[in-house]
Order: C-alpha cells, then sequence, then structure tokens
C-alpha cells in the first residue's frame, strides 16, 4: 500500500470502518500506530471505540450526528485551544474518558464522587442517563474550559456541575489575605467578606471563552442557561445541607458505619450529621481510613432522592433537554 499513490494524479485513500468489531483492544490501538501514524497518505477511520478515540490526535475527530433528519459533521480540525490545552486534554483522554466523543450528551463534574453518585441520583429522578446516551465525564480539577471548546468545537450538548467552594475573607494584623473554606453560610459574621470560588472560576472560564458576563446579574441564572451549574459548598456538603428525611440521613451514616469499625466513630459521625455539622463529616469522609471515593461508591447504592441538591437535579434536567432538542 505505501508503494502506491506516487503517481503524478495518484490519490490513496485508506478507510477503515469500525476496526472494533473484528480486533481486540490491543490491536485496535496497533492499527493507529503501525497503519495510521506511520504513513503519510490520508486515512478515514470510522469507529465507536473508546480504545481508538482515546489515543486518537484531538486536532483529527470529526463527529458525526444527526440533527433536523440531516447527518451534520463537526471537526476539532479548527478548534480555538491553546497548544497547552491541547496537550491537557490529549493526556486526560483514556479508554474511560474517550466516551466523551461518543455520547449524545456529557456531563463534566470535577472529582470521583460526583462520577459515582450523579448516575444514581438522575436514575432515582427517573431520567436514567444510560438510557439517554449521556455520559459523567470526572476531569480531575476545576479547569472545564478546554473540554467545554472541544464539546463546543464538536456540538457535543454538555453540562457542568462544579463546587461552589463558599469561604470567609479573613485578613490579619500583617494586612495578608486568606480563606477559610471550611465554613457554612449561617457562621458568616456581619463584618465577614465571602465569596464563592466555584463562581469566581466560572466567570474567568466564560470570559476565556469570550463569552463576558454582565454586571448586576443573576449569576446562578446566567451560569445556569449556559449549562453550568454551582453549587454552594461541596458536593458531599451540599448533599447532607439538602437532606431533610430520616431515609437520607440513614444513607450517610449506614455508609460510614459499613467502612469504620469504631462504634465511638460511628456516633460521632451521627450525632454531628444530625447537629449540622457537615464539615466535620466531611472530614471524617476525607480522612485515610474512609476515602472520599470509597465513601462514594457505597453511598451511591444506598442515596434516595431527598440527597440530590437542586443544581444537580437542574443539571440532569439541562442536559436531558439539550439530548432531545
Amino acid at each position: 500500500m505505501a508503494d502506491n499513490g506516487h503517481g503524478n494524479n495518484a490519490v490513496t485513500l485508506l478507510a477503515i470502518e469500525e476496526p472494533e468489531a473484528h480486533l481486540h483492544p490491543v490491536y485496535q490501538r496497533l492499527i493507529y500506530k503501525d497503519v495510521i501514524n506511520r504513513n503519510g497518505f490520508p486515512i478515514l477511520l470510522t469507529t465507536h471505540s473508546t480504545h481508538i478515540t482515546s489515543v486518537a490526535p484531538i486536532k483529527s475527530l470529526v463527529h458525526l450526528h444527526q440533527e433536523a433528519g440531516n447527518t451534520v459533521a463537526h471537526s476539532t480540525a479548527s478548534m480555538p485551544m491553546l497548544e497547552g490545552e491541547f496537550l491537557d486534554v490529549e493526556r486526560y483522554l483514556d479508554v474511560k474518558r474517550g466516551e466523551i466523543f461518543l455520547g449524545k450528551g456529557v456531563i463534566l463534574v470535577e472529582g470521583i464522587a460526583e462520577e459515582y453518585i450523579i448516575p444514581k441520583l438522575a436514575e432515582l429522578l427517573g431520567k436514567s442517563l444510560d438510557e439517554k446516551g449521556i455520559v459523567v465525564c470526572n476531569i480531575n480539577c476545576t479547569n472545564f474550559k478546554p473540554y467545554m471548546k472541544m464539546l463546543n468545537s464538536l456540538s457535543i450538548p454538555y453540562a457542568v456541575i462544579t463546587d461552589g467552594d463558599f469561604y470567609i475573607e479573613n485578613v490579619d494584623d500583617r494586612d495578608d489575605s486568606n480563606r477559610n473554606y471550611h465554613v457554612m453560610e449561617k457562621d458568616v459574621k456581619d463584618n465577614d467578606t465571602c465569596g464563592s470560588l466555584g463562581r469566581e472560576n466560572a466567570i474567568k472560564t466564560f470570559e476565556a471563552l469570550d463569552d463576558s458576563v454582565p454586571e448586576n446579574v443573576d449569576l446562578a441564572l446566567y451560569f445556569s442557561e449556559r449549562g453550568y451549574f454551582i453549587g454552594k459548598y461541596t458536593f458531599e456538603v451540599d448533599m447532607m445541607e439538602c437532606t431533610s428525611t430520616e431515609a437520607g440521613e440513614r444513607a450517610f451514616t449506614d455508609t460510614f458505619d459499613q467502612l469504620v469499625e469504631s462504634s465511638r466513630k460511628q456516633n460521632n459521625f451521627k450525632n454531628r450529621l444530625e447537629n449540622q455539622d457537615y464539615e466535620f463529616c466531611l472530614r471524617r469522609i476525607e480522612d485515610q481510613s474512609v476515602g472520599k471515593g470509597r465513601f462514594a461508591q457505597i453511598f451511591s447504592g444506598k442515596c434516595v432522592t431527598d440527597n440530590c441538591p437542586d443544581y444537580v437535579k437542574n443539571a440532569i434536567e439541562y442536559i436531558y433537554a439539550k439530548v432531545d432538542e
């Protein structure tokens, strides 16, 4: 094949259709390395394989989808992304995260807890993500900008769910500022200066996407209309705060009891939860003997509708509607 196509008027085009139908994942990747990367002629490969999408250069992708009864193509070739952002996304993608290109819709989240729990909350709300082809993509950070750029370029609907990270600004005698994130709004004093890191990050993100946020606007409404949903504190604390039923509280305590053997620690966690000391409960969950990932994995099998914060519910409803458009 490499010997053909060198005549003056000859053009060689290699087309490979869905190699995953016949090849083990290892050989799917080898096709990319041995055939695509080592030849200079044009190659067209169609696939639903995350093993291929996870190793394909970001700029080589073309996404096909139906729109008003027609097949529409969107490419990443001219995507407005900085070189460093390309590298960040390519390093991030793996077989699991390669699903981002194959879903009918995407929910971008910042951590493992959201990745485990949000699909279950959606199911409890009667909105199965799998049935709609919606993928929850955990980017392990809050830098959503390059992923939003990529999904915009491919015309893939998405929603962002991120922590609000409420804080109080503390200023000491040396006029040095620092922030205390481990507080609740009810603990704020009259002279305290408060803020939300999640909203600050959102403003920077939208400005970088050439979508300047107007002054004197309802930020929660502005962002949610654009598919960006921000909590108040952290995901876990927001779930605790919105829980108002015994069944909802039991989902937390039963999960904690399953991971911790000490009856003293179990009772302490339960009492703190009942007394709304959610930051203490979060610290116990983050403890090395428990861990947010392990807690979330078990909690996803015990949670109830009452554990779902409004902003998460709104995000699920938003992406559901976008996929149906």
